[in-house]
């Protein structure tokens, strides 16, 4: 029992954020962001979006927050409309500063071989989100190894 009280008292007490509509899809990016203790730093207080973002981290470490003011900064103007979580990652990430962003961004290799091993091209694109299906038919695992 003592060692549960402890555990209590040293970890942070979390808030959430309270829905607007049908904006689960911002909430959970937004609560992402907030973890994302890199990106908080990268912040620049002189731009409005990015004033937003981290008045709203420094708001989520004491209480329970509303949107309003974010969707108002990153215009979304019907809360009722369901969105895709990956593509509000992305709109929110281009809108921050670039120093923010490159938290997020990453390098994806292509390589193409003929069956004989020849490479035949490698083609590397920048990405910020990368969808990955790490089930086949088959029910195999697979993992994400960075390099």
């Amino acid at each position: 029992m003592e060692s549960v009280e402890k555990e209590q008292k040293e970890s942070p007490k979390l808030h959430g954020l309270s829905n607007q509509g049908a904006t689960c899809y911002l909430n959970s990016v937004l609560q992402v962001l907030f973890m994302t203790t890199e990106i908080h730093d990268s912040l620049d207080p002189n731009s409005d979006t990015d004033k937003e973002l981290r008045n709203l981290f420094e708001k989520l470490e004491t209480e329970t927050c509303r949107t309003v003011d974010i969707t108002n900064s990153f215009d979304i103007t019907d809360v009722h409309q369901q969105r895709d979580a990956a593509e509000c990652l992305e709109m929110i990430l281009h809108k921050v500063i670039p120093q923010a962003s490159q938290v997020f961004k990453g390098q994806l290799k292509y390589s193409t071989t003929c069956s004989k091993g020849h490479n035949l091209n490698t083609e590397t694109n920048p990405f910020l989100t990368l969808p990955l299906s790490l089930k086949d038919a088959n029910n195999s695992t697979f993992s994400v190894v960075s390099r």
